[in-house]
């Protein structure tokens, strides 16, 4: 157990099997799938069964691939989740199509991993390339990945042979648009 460094509250209690964070806020999955709790000061968000994956602001995906509340993206069996800092939300679905609150993404395409940070969101497809949407770049021509994650104006992603590749800049644009 430990003290938040920026709030000072007590680190929650318990083990946990999920993660996610936006700016100042982050949520946790508690290991039994039935509670998506506040990291500052442990409060529950919400409250269920089989829970796979939270979000911030408290909705969650469930080991059968609904979408907790249902209200916050269109119906349909779900594989991923994810929302930006701005409240919008995208999920990828069984059939792997991509349904977004807000973010365009390909309709002829298959992905099957989604993240939303500061700026937009980045997707795997199904040939483990990315694409990214309203993020203000692209992710990298020719390279493959298993997982992406945004940042603020940037992503990184773990490519396929397990070494990390970032793209974007945080710091705007780098020279000649390389990747770090």
């Amino acid at each position: 157990m430990g003290v938040d460094w920026f709030s000072g509250v007590i680190d929650p209690v318990g083990t946990f099997s999920d993660a996610d964070c936006d700016v100042f806020d982050c949520v946790l999955l508690t290991s039994d799938g039935t509670q998506i709790i506040n990291y500052d000061g442990g409060a529950v968000l919400r409250t269920g069964t089989g829970f796979v994956q939270a979000e911030t602001n408290g909705w969650g995906l469930t080991s059968a691939g609904a979408v907790v509340p249902s209200s916050y993206l269109p119906a349909g069996t779900y594989i991923d989740i994810a929302e930006d800092v701005a409240g919008r939300r995208c999920g990828i679905t069984l059939a792997g199509d991509i349904n977004c609150t807000s973010a365009a993404f390909a309709n002829d395409t298959v992905y099957k991993q989604i993240d939303g940070g500061r700026s937009g969101f980045c997707a795997i497809r199904a040939d483990d390339t990315v694409e990214c949407a309203d993020a203000g770049y692209t992710g990298p021509t020719g390279v493959t990945f298993q997982e992406v994650a945004v940042g603020l104006g940037f992503a990184c992603g773990i490519r396929l042979d397990g070494t990390i590749q970032c793209f974007g800049s945080p710091m705007g644009t780098p020279p000649g648009g390389a990747d770090y």
